[in-house]
């Protein structure tokens, strides 16, 4: 797939998506029960069409990895076409007080390997794969350009994050990932959804400032367009009910923005108050 022009394999990625879309398959029922519970207000067709570009987008992205795992980096920069308010990251960083980047499921988030490579570095907190013989080579295709490097998700993990943020280093943090034994109720599109408390207590114990960030996929062959956003102060309350609230209000609003391009496939309400899947 890396070898074909990145028009191709996206083209390719949105024709499986949309042909996946029309069989019986489980993970219908959950885009499905994610669209119903976080767009009351559209109509059954509405929510329909938003499905099908969910798996048009979602496939796509599985289409675009070998590139971005592959490809040299000068040639994947030229696929970032816009940034917008690139600035906030800036003055966050010149704070020196560090900065976590709470990038959700959103666009083509692999596309970072197109932006941040000769700009920023950094440390991004990945959940290791259940296939281990995989993680080596993902760690690879992730670090090999010197921008970032992965660190798990636990103790070791949040140990160094707190290292890069207290020398005003930047961290990588997909804020929508379901935590384990940890984290709070709060309101995600007004349904209560188990969400992180990390972010809140990394930005409490160091003072570093939060910023969203989500890659739109501008379309087939036209590349991407980097967003950063700021976020409420509220993430670092010490109420960490308030500051999860505030995270996800946060979410929901670039969601919004490009709501096709979101993870939907994912159980984000799985450890909701209820069962909705």
């Amino acid at each position: 797939m890396a070898l074909l022009p990145f028009c191709v394999a996206q083209a390719i990625g949105k024709t499986i998506g949309w042909c996946l879309y029309w069989f019986p398959i489980p993970a219908k029922k959950v885009v499905r029960a994610n669209l119903a519970l976080c767009f009351p207000e559209l109509s059954s067709q509405q929510r329909e069409r938003l499905a099908r570009q969910t798996f048009k987008e979602t496939v796509c992205t599985f289409f675009e990895l070998p590139a971005f795992w592959s490809w040299p980096v000068p040639k994947l920069q030229n696929l970032m076409k816009q940034v917008s308010d690139e600035q906030l990251l800036k003055d966050a960083l010149a704070v020196k007080k560090g900065v976590i980047i709470a990038m959700p499921h959103l666009g083509a988030w692999e596309a970072m390997q197109c932006y941040f490579p000769g700009k920023y570095t950094g440390l991004i907190m990945y959940r290791p794969p259940r296939l281990k013989e995989l993680d080596g080579f993902m760690r690879y295709a992730r670090e090999r350009n010197g921008c970032a490097r992965l660190v798990p998700t636990t103790a070791s993990g949040v140990k160094a994050m707190l290292q890069c943020l207290s020398e005003g280093g930047a961290v990588v943090i997909l804020p929508d990932q379901v935590p384990g034994k940890s984290g709070v109720l709060a309101p995600f599109f007004g349904v209560p959804t188990r969400t992180m408390s990390l972010i809140q207590r990394l930005s409490y114990r160091t003072g570093a400032t939060v910023v969203f960030q989500y890659i739109e996929r501008l379309g087939v062959g036209k590349g991407f367009h980097l967003h950063f956003s700021p976020a409420s102060p509220l993430v670092a309350d010490e109420d960490p009910v308030v500051a999860a609230q505030a995270l996800n209000e946060g979410i929901e609003s670039c969601v919004r923005k490009s709501p096709a391009q979101y993870q939907w496939f994912y159980k984000r309400f799985k450890k909701a108050d209820k069962n909705y899947y």
